[in-house]
């Protein structure tokens, strides 16, 4: 899985599960909209931060770890670009 699927990932684990939009999301947990917006389109990679504000709100752990490893995933196939 490459981060663009991650990030599609993340926005229907938001949007379909968590039924939340961005600024609630943002709200509830105290993560920056920027930082989640980028997470949802693949620029960016979650990080431990975002894991423990997904278990603060309730998101299973079995499905926590399923998204690290779709992480770690994707970290093996980012490419970087210059």
């Amino acid at each position: 899985m490459d981060a663009t699927e991650l990030g599609a990932a993340i926005k229907r684990l938001r949007r379909n599960e968590l039924r939340m939009t961005q600024k609630s999301f943002s709200d509830r947990t105290g993560l920056d909209l920027k930082k989640l917006s980028r997470l949802e389109c693949g620029y960016q990679l979650p990080d431990e931060d975002f894991w423990e504000v997904l278990l603060k709100i309730g998101v299973d752990e079995e499905r926590i770890d399923q998204m690290r490893q779709w992480t770690d995933d994707a970290r093996r196939t980012q490419i970087v670009k210059r």
